[in-house]
């Protein structure tokens, strides 16, 4: 029997039926809610913590707040039909497009029928943005580069079991296409944070949840007018609050109403009890202090003062520095991020951890999605060039930024190979001025040099490739293994001999999925699909990156570089054999590429990640070239 959820959009009553069930709601919800939600809140005498995680959902929900990205905090608002002659828009529990109204936006719209825990339900196969955005029931703004595309279904009914608790999260559907109108909408996926959306074109695992996909179109598009298709004669306004929700937020209220009143009252036997044993205890702590001896003035025995010793209990640090650090105390900034004040206090870290004003920015060398890295002078010993590595000035005030940022240096900190660019410590006056500072390559990244140097012998070529692997193996045996994930040309360093040295960090740990594409296309031709598909991936990720690196080796130019006038977010598709075609894109290598350098190549960018070789093997390969070439 299908589920009563399959096109309803009602998640307020679904949240309700959830929460009466005794269903924990763990779906990723803002530590505080959106000043119109506190507003509301106030009117029923209530506060965020007064509500459940379901109620916190319903009502975020009721008012059109959707996660906009991994973020809980980053919500977006959603706009609804305006309501006739009224300033407020329909409800939220409306604007699920049935599938009947899907069908018949276009004429040749398909859907893909799977088998859902309560029966069977049908997704988007066959579709145009251009033609679903005009039969839409919702309107978002126009969202920035954090809400990451999504390689999903534009459209679905609903696919998750009665006990499981929808998770409301927009995600960007962006096409670009030659030939054929290009469209933008977002559109709002359920599926629980902790599973991966299904990719476009297949039902999600017997294992995994399909979730409600609500598309919506821009609300005042902007430059991207073109892009955007809305029903005709239609007006956005908020959507108007559900009298679901209104009963619901009472029966909180009256339930923490009658929760006061039963509170048992303080007797007047306790109260006198607990007088006679303060007035006891300032009696003896008085006694104490009258008999203590008291230091005479001035003597200064490098003791102490009272003063100072408030100062360093209330403030603790985080120890002298020594070797690398400096010789005054170093004082944690606290924070409501949990990891970052277990950041500041990690006793390893801490002799890692540099005086900020021994570091001098010179001049920026290169620029990313997150960071950017300055060429400067270190001056705790002598003077002598480094790389400064920072958050970029637009995000710096993000704490989860500033976490991974923190994550990253962790890493660093830790690693150990001469493969690997060498950590020589970090500095803050601020968290948000934090900085990681490692050794200066003059010769740059490897994709910068071969773009310079054009007759690269292939011996050196080889050679570098090898140091790649090498610390690639290295990440790979640690414990926990660290996949990098960013792989690519331009995180690949040289040194004065030519030695490959592995950079940036900052994604390899499993920085959620979305990253991958929030990073720009430019990283997506590096990235293996499974990645960009939003599926389960190991370590063979970094393999398929590795192919990618072995071309830009070989032809001195970026992948895809021959391919022209395409969109890039149309190579993607390509990539990742979305378009059809009966083989998926891969970058080309030159004629002059020896055969087994080729085929090694290949192989890494295998589509299926169990036919990718190992990096042993890789290893093997490459030494033995280098060893048959030292030899002719």
């Amino acid at each position: 029997m299908p589920t009563p959820w399959a096109e309803n959009a009602d998640l307020v009553a679904r949240f309700r039926a959830l929460d009466s069930a005794g269903v924990v709601g763990n779906a990723l919800v803002p530590s505080s809610p959106p000043p119109p939600a506190t507003a509301r809140l106030d009117s029923y005498g209530l506060v965020w913590p007064d509500l459940t995680a379901l109620a916190k959902e319903a009502l975020l929900w009721d008012m059109g707040f959707v996660r906009a990205s991994t973020f809980p905090d980053d919500v977006a608002q959603v706009y609804t039909a305006c309501d006739g002659n009224t300033n407020s828009g329909s409800s939220m529990a409306s604007i699920a497009v049935s599938e009947a109204a899907f069908l018949a936006s276009q004429a040749n719209a398909t859907v893909r029928t799977c088998a859902g825990a309560n029966g069977n339900y049908t997704r988007q196969e066959n579709a145009h943005g251009m033609f679903l955005g005009k039969v839409v029931k919702c309107a978002v703004p126009l969202l920035p580069d954090t809400t990451p595309n999504s390689y999903a279904s534009m459209w679905a009914q609903d696919g998750l079991d009665a006990t499981t608790v929808p998770d409301p999260r927009l995600w960007r559907h962006e096409w670009h296409s030659i030939g054929f109108p290009s469209f933008l909408l977002f559109a709002i996926h359920t599926v629980p944070a902790q599973f991966t959306e299904t990719a476009w074109g297949k039902c999600p695992a017997t294992t995994a949840p399909g979730s409600l996909i609500v598309p919506c179109t821009v609300y005042k598009p902007g430059n991207f007018s073109s892009l955007v298709f809305s029903p005709p004669n239609t007006e956005w306004c908020l959507p108007r609050p559900s009298s679901a929700m209104d009963k619901w937020l009472t029966a909180i209220h009256d339930a923490k109403t009658n929760r006061d009143e039963v509170k048992p009252a303080v007797s007047t036997l306790t109260i006198v009890l607990i007088a006679v044993l303060a007035f006891l205890l300032l009696g003896v702590i008085a006694y104490v202090c009258l008999r203590r001896p008291r230091r005479p003035r001035g003597d200064h025995d490098g003791s102490q003062s009272p003063t100072s010793s408030y100062y360093h209990a209330t403030r603790p640090t985080l120890g002298t520095g020594s070797g690398h650090g400096s010789s005054q105390a170093k004082q944690t900034i606290t924070t409501s991020s949990k990891a970052l004040n277990a950041f500041q206090e990690d006793p390893y870290l801490c002799s890692k951890r540099l005086p900020y004003s021994s570091i001098t920015y010179s001049r920026m060398l290169s620029k990313g999605a997150f960071g950017e890295v300055w060429l400067g002078t270190l001056t705790d010993t002598s003077p002598r060039p480094v790389a400064i590595k920072r958050i970029l000035d637009a995000k710096r005030a993000d704490a989860a930024e500033l976490e991974c940022f923190a994550d990253e240096i962790r890493l660093m900190a830790l690693f150990s190979h001469p493969n690997i660019v060498h950590f020589l410590g970090f500095g803050w006056n601020t968290l948000q001025n934090m900085c990681a500072v490692t050794e200066y390559l003059a010769n740059g990244d490897v994709s910068g040099y071969l773009a310079v140097h054009r007759a690269v012998a292939y011996d050196v070529k080889i050679a570098i490739g090898l140091g790649v692997l090498n610390a690639v193996q290295y990440l790979h045996t640690l414990d926990p293994p660290v996949i990098h994930r960013d792989l690519k040309g331009r995180n690949v360093l040289l040194s004065d001999a030519l030695v490959a040295k592995l950079s940036d960090f900052g994604i390899s740990r499993q920085r959620i999925a979305d990253e991958t594409m929030t990073v720009g296309v430019g990283t997506a031709f590096w990235t293996a699909p499974e990645v960009l598909l939003g599926l389960k991936y190991d370590a063979s990720v970094d393999v398929y990156s590795f192919g990618v690196i072995m071309t830009e080796l070989d032809t001195q130019h970026a992948p895809y570089a021959d391919i022209k006038g395409v969109p890039s977010m149309h190579i993607v598709q390509k990539v990742t054999g979305q378009d059809g075609a009966p083989a998926p894109l891969r970058p080309t290598l030159t004629r002059d590429a020896p055969a087994w350098f080729v085929a090694t190549a290949n192989a890494c960018m295998e589509r299926d990640p169990t036919r990718r070789p190992t990096i042993s093997e890789l290893r093997d390969r490459f030494t033995d070239a280098l060893r048959a070439d030292a030899h002719i």
